[in-house]
């Protein structure tokens, strides 16, 4: 018996076959690797965000603590919270009494109860560099304030932030608009903020068009750099003034 070998014509063939399935694999793995990393971004995101609403949740509940209120009024959010503040949003400015500092340390100094005293602290946050970030101050009043942390990085990849006040105009103990960094007509009765943060994969995900997105009432239009892209909005009620 003759073995038969295969002819020109049908080694062409099948390397064209071949060709094909191969690149017909590489893309399935392509796609499927494309698909995987907007997952995992996707998670990155959503984790991100969580981090950031909790590193707002408690300096805003504890805004405005005072260990003695009825001595004189004390307000929960400073001068310093701004609308506009820069090309990545506002700037949310809350302050309290506190006997820790903004490490957390207990305030070496002692009160008149021999417990440690409580000092002004004032913590800011806003968006910088791709990021939330934190500065805050300690000290025994306004005028003798220390800078403990400047610009501290909390949560990156975050482009954007905004801010919004609950005000109870009526003081009927419900809040009954909402209002930007300063347009309040009373401080004391802001009883607490929604907040939306616009955060961005660190690289190109897609091909996408780029979109518009609102951030309480705010277009934000990012650039066309294919990034992954998400809103988080959240909501904060200032404890004490419930």
């Amino acid at each position: 018996m003759i073995a038969r070998g295969f002819t020109l014509v049908e080694l062409m063939v099948a390397m064209a076959i071949g060709a094909l399935v191969t690149t017909s694999l590489v893309r399935v793995t392509q796609s499927l690797g494309a698909s995987w990393r907007v997952q995992d971004e996707t998670s990155r995101l959503h984790e991100h965000a969580r981090l950031a609403r909790q590193s707002l949740h408690e300096p805003v509940r504890s805004a405005g603590h005072h260990p003695a209120p009825w001595v004189a009024p004390f307000d929960a959010f400073g001068p310093g919270a701004t609308d506009d503040f820069n090309t990545h949003g506002d700037r949310l400015e809350v302050q309290r009494r506190s006997p820790t500092n903004c490490y957390g340390s207990v305030n070496p100094v002692n009160g008149p109860n021999g417990e440690p005293a409580h000092y002004l602290e004032i913590n800011r946050y806003f968006v910088r560099e791709g990021g939330l970030v934190r500065q805050c101050r300690y000290g025994p009043d306004a005028s003798s304030l220390t800078t403990q942390i400047n610009n501290l990085g909390l949560v990156e990849h975050v482009e954007n932030f905004q801010v919004l006040y609950a005000e109870d105009t009526d003081a009927d103990g419900v809040a009954n608009r909402w209002v930007r960094a300063g347009q309040w007509q009373e401080e004391s009765r802001i009883l607490g903020v929604r907040f939306a943060f616009l955060l961005a994969s660190p690289g190109p995900l897609t091909h996408e068009a780029p979109a518009s997105f609102d951030l309480l009432g705010v277009t934000v239009e990012p650039p066309t750099d294919g990034r992954l892209r998400m809103v988080a909005n959240g909501a904060i009620a200032v404890a004490g003034r419930l």
